[in-house]
């Protein structure tokens, strides 16, 4: 009787020890993740085949490229029976449409050394206990992946088979634990007149286009290229059987084909798809590091195009480190999984998803998250499958991923997000960290204003995209792009005020901006410009762009100057009768100033060549055609030339740039004539050449008190040969402007 009471106390035992072990991360939370792991390398020996990982939480990951590591990172769960021994071998994963999803996973034979099984097991979304669905009995190959789809009152799995190359539509009841039915069987003909024996499909996902239902699957080969690199799709009926006739392939991404695509999802919208790829051997094991992560996008028909959002998979070598496995997720990356957005994530298995770094040494296989408009790995979590990151590594030994979501109201308009960087005249504007100084000042941690209440977690700060202008010549179009949720596109507003007095210069409702229609109003100061994004009667998020206005500064000493240019000449060389030669242009300036003057210098700030075609240039890289001063006389007296000063003037490796008029004696306030010849570039003949120099020169002077003034000349000048019959007088081809400078 001991024995007895013994053995009912051990039984009771365990299974309170299995219940409490499945409340680890059962039943599932919106945003969590089912990962598959091959049986052959698991921590502890225990062949761990399944796995939940929390990522409907992230605020404790960091988006900077650092792993998502314990114990910030909740430890993955596993129920004990989701063993090799127990589940076999398995790769694909679907979730049913209960509160607490049940999980189903099925065999594969894809990680090598394991029997061909072909069973579909349910894993309890509750407690955790397995429960055979079907079992195909198959002889030679194993099965592809799955997809669970309610259709009215019928429950179906679509799985590929191996074995006899179909998709197969099991029937039955998820909340029941008794068999499902092998309700009817598609046969893909890949667009081929008959079978053909060496196609098979393997990922499979459902696509619902207004609520009609489509299934669409990949194709693979039995022989080499083991890819076919093509996804086809079938018409469901209103049961969510097979409509054989409506067979059409879809794309033929433009990714590896000789990979095979292992894994796809959808959007709710039906708008984009997620296709996974893997690398194989073939049908006996996988290698690694050969495979993308790629979404398209929806035009019409039965036609996809890039979505142009990019998701590398893994930081080493090309990132073309993918598992298979992808899904997208409604739970925004780094929040506490109250914070939603339709398909506003990415997750995907990777092999080596990070190989250490001067951040941290672990080596991260396991699932890779992804915002949809990725910026890179200072955009990305990852997350560890076995939560074993001392050492490398799951190597080839990865599956499949699927991620809870509870669908939202996706179709509606609702917030999105902006689809780039403002632009400039078409160039995007770089973006910079938007903190306040008295937020740093009082050691403050910043949060977005849609953050919310709660405890704060890593750092999100938003943007802001500061650019700058002279008084006088404002001009450019501003403009963005706000990407909503749904089938709806965005409204916009905008503002421009004065940092100063909060006073409104302009506003609209209309984008691009033209900041040419302000120029007059946009004075010496700081403004900024709020451009604020509206989806339906949502209130998004705003761009902000301080723009920052730029004076010419008035004189720093009490004297009154000015320059005038009286005369030029341009004398424009040719190469053809000399490679050596260089044109010459000679200025003479009448400067004015009220005050004694100890010392004038003038130097060459600036040089730019300009031509209508490249081909007007001569290739030519001796300094003295790079606006060399070649002499430089005030009121008739030489002005000594600094620069380099051991080639003689007018040499060719000659670069002096600047000349200084200090005899000891001030000058008396009046008006003095300076002469200035440079040397600029030769020019070829040819009539439709048009080549411009753009010089700026600057003259400083110094009074008697040490106090300087800056005066900046600058001016284009036309180099236009004298024989060219399309000048009368090239003497005349030049453009001067001038301005006060600060010193």
């Amino acid at each position: 009787m001991k024995k007895i009471i013994n053995k009912i106390y051990t039984l009771f035992a365990a299974s309170l020890l299995l219940a409490n072990a499945a409340m680890g991360q059962l039943p599932l939370q919106q945003g969590d993740a089912v990962v598959t792991h091959s049986p052959n390398n698991s921590i502890g020996g225990a062949h761990i085949v399944v796995r939940t990982i929390r990522t409907s939480n992230t605020t404790t990951a960091l988006m900077n490229g650092t792993p998502w590591l314990t114990p910030a990172k909740p430890v993955n769960y596993n129920h004990p029976f989701w063993i090799a021994d127990t589940l076999g071998s398995v790769f694909g994963i679907t979730l049913d449409d209960r509160p607490s999803p049940d999980i189903y996973v099925s065999n594969t034979q894809i990680y090598g050394g394991v029997s061909n099984k072909s069973k579909i097991w349910r894993l309890s979304g509750t407690t955790g206990i397995h429960s055979l669905v079907f079992d195909f009995h198959n002889v030679a190959r194993s099965l592809g992946n799955l997809k669970y789809l309610r259709v009215g009152g019928n429950e179906n799995i679509y799985v590929s088979n191996w074995d006899d190359g179909a998709i197969h539509r099991l029937t039955g009841n998820s909340a029941a634990t008794t068999l499902w039915n092998d309700n009817t069987v598609f046969n893909p003909k890949f667009g081929l007149a008959n079978d053909d024996p060496k196609y098979l499909p393997y990922g499979i996902a459902v696509r619902n286009i207004g609520g009609n239902y489509r299934l669409y699957y990949s194709r693979i080969s039995t022989v080499s290229p083991v890819s076919a690199n093509e996804v086809w799709s079938v018409d469901l009926d209103a049961a969510g059987d097979f409509l054989p006739l409506t067979e059409t392939k879809e794309i033929t991404p433009a990714i590896s084909t000789v990979q095979p695509i292992a894994d796809i999802a959808f959007t709710a919208d039906g708008k984009r798809m997620l296709l996974g790829q893997q690398t194989w051997y073939g049908f006996a094991g996988l290698s690694a590091h050969g495979s993308s992560v790629a979404e398209f996008a929806f035009t019409a028909g039965h036609n996809w195009g890039s979505s142009f959002n990019n998701y590398p998979s893994g930081t080493y070598s090309s990132h073309t480190n993918a598992v298979g496995g992808v899904s997208y997720s409604n739970n925004i990356l780094q929040a506490d999984g109250t914070k939603l957005g339709c398909d506003s994530t990415v997750w995907f298995t990777s092999d080596a998803a990070t190989l250490g770094s001067v951040v941290t040494s672990q080596v991260v296989y396991g699932i890779e998250g992804m915002k949809i408009r990725n910026n890179g790995f200072n955009d990305a979590v990852f997350a560890d499958e076995d939560d074993y990151t001392a050492t490398c590594c799951d190597k080839t030994y990865l599956g499949d991923v699927e991620v809870f979501k509870i669908p939202l109201d996706c179709n509606p308009c609702s917030c999105g997000h902006w689809a780039t960087n403002p632009t400039l005249n078409g160039g995007a504007i770089p973006g910079v960290p938007l903190i306040h100084t008295a937020d740093l000042t009082q050691g403050k941690q910043i949060r977005p204003a849609s953050a919310g209440a709660g405890p704060i977690g890593p750092i999100v700060i938003p943007q802001n995209y500061p650019i700058q202008f002279v008084q006088g010549n404002v001009s450019g179009l501003i403009n963005a792009t706000y990407l909503c949720n749904g089938d709806c596109g965005a409204t916009y507003t905008w503002e421009i005020k004065n940092d100063a007095t909060g006073a409104m210069l302009a506003n609209g409702t209309a984008l691009p901006v033209d900041l040419a229609v302000y120029n007059n109003q946009l004075k010496c100061g700081k403004y900024t410009l709020v451009i604020k994004a509206k989806c339906g009667a949502s209130n998004c998020e705003s761009l902000v762009i301080p723009i920052t206005i730029i004076c010419e500064p008035v004189n720093c000493c009490k004297a009154q100057i000015d320059i005038s240019l009286e005369d030029h000449a341009i004398y424009a060389a040719t190469n053809i009768p000399n490679p050596n030669a260089y044109s010459t242009a000679n200025f003479n300036f009448m400067l004015n100033y009220s005050l004694p003057m100890s010392e004038v210098r003038v130097s060459v700030e600036e040089f730019q060549l300009k031509a209508n075609s490249p081909n007007c240039l001569n290739c030519n890289n001796r300094p003295v055609t790079w606006g060399n001063i070649l002499s430089a006389t005030l009121n008739g007296t030489a002005m000594p030339l600094s620069g380099t000063v051991a080639p003689p003037t007018g040499s060719l490796p000659a670069d002096y740039r600047e000349a200084v008029y200090n005899v000891g004696t001030p000058l008396a306030p009046s008006s003095a004539g300076l002469s200035l010849q440079l040397s600029l570039p030769a020019v070829t003949e040819l009539s439709c050449c048009e080549v411009k120099a753009y010089v700026c020169l600057k003259f400083t002077f110094k009074d008697t008190q040490c106090r300087e003034c800056v005066q900046m000349v600058c001016g284009e000048v036309k180099l236009i040969p004298k024989n060219n019959p399309h000048v009368d007088n090239p003497k005349d081809k030049i453009e001067i402007k001038k301005f006060n400078v600060n010193h």
